[in-house]
């Protein structure tokens, strides 16, 4: 097993965080009324 020296990034960038909370709420929403919700 090969050892890597590079670091994983934790920079999350302002498009990644908001398309996160468009699927949480997509998720919130379908959760509370039992539908498919469609996310674009």
């Amino acid at each position: 097993m090969a050892w890597c020296a590079a670091k994983p990034s934790l920079f999350v960038s302002a498009r990644d965080g908001l398309q996160n909370l468009r699927i949480t709420e997509a998720i919130a929403l379908a959760a509370s009324t039992g539908k498919i919700v469609e996310t674009v």
